[in-house]
């Protein structure tokens, strides 16, 4: 089951809003494009499984949801159970 906002968003985007949201100083590689790989990358989240069978409805956006998750990882990050 797809979760997420159920808006489109190019993954540059996403890159980059990770970068500002965790202050980080890490610089966006460029890779050349692999076989088949869509020429705008884009990440989208399809939420009709999970309104059918959760009842769930986006209710925050991306950058809202970044600032919510990254504090968890920081502080898990180290976990042992993970892996």
């Amino acid at each position: 089951i797809d979760l997420g906002t159920g808006i489109p968003t190019k993954v540059i985007d996403l890159a980059k809003m990770i970068i500002e949201e965790t202050h980080s100083s890490s610089k966006i590689k460029f890779l050349p494009m692999r076989k088949g790989e869509p020429f705008q990358s884009v990440t989208l989240a399809d939420t009709k499984k999970a309104q059918e069978l959760l009842g769930f409805y986006p209710q925050i956006d991306l950058r809202k949801g970044l600032q919510m998750t990254i504090p968890w990882y920081k502080e898990n990050l180290d976990n042992p159970d993970w892996s």
